[in-house]
C-alpha cells in the first residue's frame, strides 16, 4: 500500500478542490513561515498595527525616550529650586541677620542708628 505524498491533506470540514488548490498555491515552507513572523514583527516594530493591537512601535519609543530626558532635567532643575527656597525659608525663620536683611530690602526700613541721604531728582 503506497501513502500518496501529499503536502497538505484536506481535513472534514475543508474538503474539496479549493482548500487544497489554495494550500498548494500557498507552498507553506519553514523559510516562509519564518519570513512571514519576521514582517509581522517588523510591523509591530514600526507602529503600522498600532490601530489593532496598541503597539506604538520604535518611532514613539525614541520619542518618549527623549521626552522622557527633558522631563527628568526639568525635575533635577526644580528640585535643585526647591532646595535653595528651603534654605532661604530656614534663614527667614531662625536667623535674626538674614531677616533683618530681607525687612531692609522688601521694606526699605533703616535702623536707628544709620542716617539716610536723600537726593531730590532734577526735574528739568
Amino acid at each position: 500500500m503506497e501513502i500518496p505524498n501529499r503536502r497538505f491533506q484536506s481535513t472534514a470540514g475543508l474538503s474539496g478542490a479549493p482548500w487544497e488548490r489554495l494550500a498548494r498555491r500557498l507552498r507553506l515552507t519553514p523559510s516562509r513561515l519564518w519570513a512571514g513572523v519576521f514582517a509581522v514583527w517588523l510591523m509591530f516594530l514600526s507602529g503600522l498595527l498600532t490601530s489593532l493591537t496598541g503597539s506604538p512601535g520604535v518611532g514613539q519609543l525614541v520619542r518618549l525616550s527623549g521626552l522622557l530626558d527633558l522631563k527628568r532635567q526639568e525635575l533635577t532643575r526644580s528640585e535643585d529650586d526647591l532646595h535653595s527656597l528651603q534654605v532661604q525659608a530656614e534663614g527667614l525663620e531662625n536667623s535674626p541677620a538674614v531677616q533683618e536683611d530681607a525687612i531692609r530690602g522688601v521694606l526699605g526700613w533703616v535702623a536707628k542708628d544709620e542716617v539716610v541721604f536723600e537726593f531730590p531728582a532734577s526735574g528739568r
